[in-house]
């Protein structure tokens, strides 16, 4: 199209060829410059000699085949070569501004994991629970989220909000969440305020990690059927990744030793998550739960407490 554009409606104007192969820069691939110039290059020279033989070059000395090879083909041929190399500069410029980009957001995802690590295992340290419970909800979210076919960011930075589920245990007193007895009713209702501290704590943030992480605090402890902690959301006015957490959290509250209970077999809390489907949690999370419960035992061994 370039090439009978620049034939037939306008013969002197070079931008016309040289369009592609400017615009190949933006694929910030050498290669791909140096094939739109490659194929650029005949092209033109047809251009030419169509120009020649439909004879709408009446202008000296383009009437004659040699004056068209001589001051019109030659000419262009060498504008082409200086475009391109020009292009190829301007593409590798391009190249190493995009992996400094990306090695300066990989070093911050790295350092806003690290952040996000580091605040959950206080959090959980204060609760007497190991950090290697956040770490498991983290992989078991992960998990889950890659069985539901999200994105690999996305993935990520549910995987790593999770973390942060009960980051508003800070905010209760710690003889209720110490206590190795059952609750009684006020100091259930204390401990669950832990979701709303959670969501003030983190819903302000400019950052999508943690807005993300302040939903799945306020949300985790919702259930599928609406008899959750706030009883006014039910089913899939929950959000997904809250619905994935919750899901993880559970399974991994029933298969780990607290001060108020013993520890589940993994094969007894995988019965009870999935005969809470459709009650407690979302059917199709649990299923995928299932198919992949093999997964789940291996970060159970590679995270043990």
């Amino acid at each position: 199209m370039s090439g009978l554009m620049y034939s037939i409606l306008s013969y002197h104007v070079i931008i016309m060829l040289v369009f592609p192969v400017i615009t190949s820069c933006l694929y910030c691939e050498r290669s791909n410059v140096i094939y739109t110039a490659l194929l650029s290059v005949p092209v033109m020279i047809a251009s030419h000699l169509l120009a020649f033989w439909l004879k709408i070059v009446p202008d000296e000395p383009l009437v004659t085949l040699r004056g068209v090879l001589l001051y019109g083909i030659t000419p262009r041929l060498l504008e082409m070569a200086a475009i391109s190399i020009i292009s190829i500069s301007i593409t590798g410029k391009l190249q190493r501004l995009i992996s400094a980009l990306v090695t300066k957001n990989d070093e911050l995802y790295e350092e806003q994991q690290i952040l996000v690590s580091s605040l959950s295992e206080l959090v959980e340290s204060q609760s007497h629970e190991t950090g290697r419970h956040v770490k498991r909800v983290s992989a078991y979210t992960e998990i889950l989220c890659r069985a539901m076919g999200l994105s690999e960011e996305d993935t990520w930075k549910i995987s790593v909000a999770s973390m942060m589920h009960d980051v508003g245990k800070i905010c209760v007193p710690r003889e209720i969440l110490h206590k190795p007895g059952k609750l009684n009713d006020e100091e259930f209702g204390e401990i669950k305020k832990h979701v709303d501290f959670g969501y003030e704590l983190l819903k302000n943030s400019p950052c999508e990690l943690m807005r993300i992480a302040a939903t799945i605090a306020q949300q985790h402890h919702e259930r599928f059927d609406g008899k959750g902690y706030q009883k006014n959301i039910s089913g899939e006015q929950i959000d997904i990744y809250a619905r994935c957490v919750s899901v993880a959290d559970v399974f991994d509250a029933l298969v780990s030793k607290r001060c108020y209970k013993q520890s589940w077999t993994a094969q007894n809390a995988r019965e009870e998550i999935l005969s809470q489907a459709g009650k407690q949690f979302d059917p199709s999370i649990t299923k995928l739960f299932d198919e992949h419960f093999d997964e789940f035992l291996a970060v159970m061994e590679k995270y043990p407490d």
